[in-house]
């Protein structure tokens, strides 16, 4: 408790130091003058105009790219993270306060606004468009349906209003965020996980509707953590492209899709070999995920972007993706 007021102190003073000389908002103020957050900016910048490329011509280059999420997220600890986590319920001024003091946090916050803006913004006609935010999390959006798939960021309940529905793969605090499930269920919208009872209980094998967007649930576990797996069929208007999302599954034999998978989303390393899980899926292509999660420590568990890289070089690029926070893909013949 001592530390916490301690650290909430250090950050307001920081935004007083400033703020107060040049009339700014605690929204506004970053140290302009700092390197890293003009890296930060330059960065974002770069992969939102740099997208995999088609025929995997500028994977080695994105490769590159990486290294400075991996060096400014490996400054950030687990304990750190934690309270960020915390304050998104406790004290959201502090929250925007630690995002203008660590450069991986405010690269974070830039993404889920600038995608959010992007999600409200899109029209889709044919086809589907997938952004990529934190972590395994999701949002895909198609002339039917807009849905979530293991959300768990700052802001997310700015979408709720989007939303037809939205997924959570299992308990872990890494892949769930209760501020966005109590928003959905307040709103009134669809909310599938294994565990939160005020939505969808998903405990066997279930199907459901949205539109021409067809979900299908299945089982896996996380040692004895139920997992969601989620098939989910983007319909008719995306030329049926299905999505394959298993987040920390960890039972091989129960990868069991009833369809050609265009895109598979897997944790690089969790207890399950990855060739073999993409042999047995045989996706069109497969995003490698659960890459600097911040909440996990330094030296257990936080994957950086480098090791992901180095693990799947060997594959083909054009059906290997690793992507970065607020990125977008565009699927299943996309048109506006």
């Amino acid at each position: 408790m001592k530390n916490a007021r301690l650290l909430r102190l250090t950050l307001l003073l920081t935004i007083l130091l400033y703020a107060l000389p040049f009339g700014l908002t605690a929204q506004t103020v970053k140290k302009a003058d700092d390197i890293s957050f003009r890296e930060m900016d330059s960065l974002f910048t770069w992969f939102r105009q740099n997208p995999p490329a088609a025929d995997g011509a500028n994977f080695t280059t994105r490769w590159a790219k990486t290294k400075a999420f991996d060096t400014y997220g490996f400054e950030l600890s687990d304990k750190t993270w934690g309270d960020y986590h915390r304050y998104w319920k406790t004290d959201p001024l502090l929250a925007a306060a630690m995002e203008k003091s660590y450069p991986v946090l405010y690269y974070l916050n830039k993404a889920v606004e600038q995608s959010v803006a992007d999600i409200v913004s899109t029209k889709v006609t044919h086809g589907a468009v997938i952004w990529k935010l934190y972590n395994m999390g999701y949002i895909v959006k198609t002339k039917d349906a807009c849905f979530a798939l293991d959300l768990n960021q700052r802001g997310s309940e700015q979408l709720v209003d989007m939303l037809d529905f939205a997924v959570v793969s299992h308990i872990h605090g890494d892949h769930n965020n209760t501020i966005f499930l109590d928003a959905m269920v307040a709103a009134g919208k669809k909310v599938y996980t294994p565990f939160y009872k005020k939505g969808t209980l998903i405990d066997t094998t279930r199907e459901f509707n949205f539109g021409g967007v067809n979900v299908r649930f299945t089982m896996n576990k996380q040692a004895d953590v139920p997992v969601i797996v989620a098939q989910i069929n983007c319909g008719p208007s995306a030329n049926n492209y299905t999505i394959y999302h298993i987040g920390d599954s960890r039972t091989l034999e129960e990868l069991n899709p009833t369809r050609h998978i265009n895109l598979f989303i897997l944790h690089i390393e969790n207890a399950i070999n990855t060739g073999q899980s993409v042999a047995r899926v045989k996706p069109d292509v497969t995003i490698y995920d659960h890459v600097m999660e911040l909440g996990h420590a330094v030296d257990k568990w936080r994957w950086s972007y480098q090791y992901t890289y180095n693990k799947i070089k060997g594959l083909d690029p054009a059906k290997s993706l690793i992507l970065t926070w607020g990125e977008r893909l565009e699927v299943g013949g996309y048109r506006l």
